[in-house]
């Protein structure tokens, strides 16, 4: 089965669930940025959990089948269609030899999943498919996808499920206690430290990346750490 990629969206990219225990020497994982819907869309369509995947990133991409194969998309919320029909998340879908899909931009979320019967067939780098843009390795060599570029897919997997329960996502609040009451009534080091756990809104530095950030709030010190 073969996929053409006939507009890339804003960033997409092949993405398995990551490239571990090379931290030593400096290398990413990589991987999905959402685990849980690459892993979702993978089982829907008969796949080993930790086959490759498309993620795309705030705007999807448009993809063309040259052959029929099966489907799921899962993630945030898409407006994806095949001809003017919808394309319903977290389900197995059958798409015929010549479909076109589009994909629109993502709400209540940054990224969506796309999952093939038997997974994107790409090269493997220290045991891997994923692509590492800084790294500039994984996938199509470490770069997202571009117009025209073709992507097969291996031997088919398991059984394709139907259905999957929907999933839930969104932004809450995560409860914070303040501690025993001897902390609480501990003059010194932990009131100190307890005031620079609630300051106000901590600004982000202009470098942050889907990686990591650089927070610029003060930090915390403890005279005895058995308090802190």
């Amino acid at each position: 089965m073969t996929i053409r990629v006939l507009q890339p969206g804003l960033f997409t990219t092949v993405q398995d669930r990551g490239r571990y225990g090379y931290a030593h020497l400096g290398i990413s994982p990589a991987g999905a940025a959402d685990g849980m819907s690459l892993r979702i869309a993978n089982l829907l369509v008969g796949n080993d959990d930790n086959a490759p995947g498309l993620e795309m990133t705030l705007l999807g991409a448009t993809l063309e089948f040259l052959e029929t194969t099966t489907i799921a998309i899962c993630g945030a919320d898409c407006d994806c269609r095949i001809g003017q029909q919808r394309v319903g998340a977290n389900t197995a879908l059958e798409v015929p030899a010549g479909s076109v899909l589009r994909c629109g931009s993502t709400t209540g979320g940054a990224r969506i999943y796309l999952a093939a019967h038997g997974g994107i067939d790409v090269p493997r780098v220290m045991g891997s498919a994923s692509t590492d843009v800084r790294g500039g390795f994984g996938a199509w060599r470490g770069v997202g996808c571009k117009p025209e570029m073709c992507c097969g897919c291996t031997s088919p997997g398991r059984d394709v499920r139907r259905g999957w329960p929907p999933v839930a996502w969104g932004f809450g609040s995560v409860p914070v206690l303040s501690g025993s009451p001897r902390v609480r009534s501990t003059t010194g080091s932990a009131r100190k430290h307890t005031h620079s756990f609630w300051p106000p809104p901590i600004p982000l530095a202009n470098n942050q990346t889907v990686l990591a950030f650089d927070s610029r709030a003060p930090r915390s010190h403890c005279a005895n750490p058995n308090s802190c």
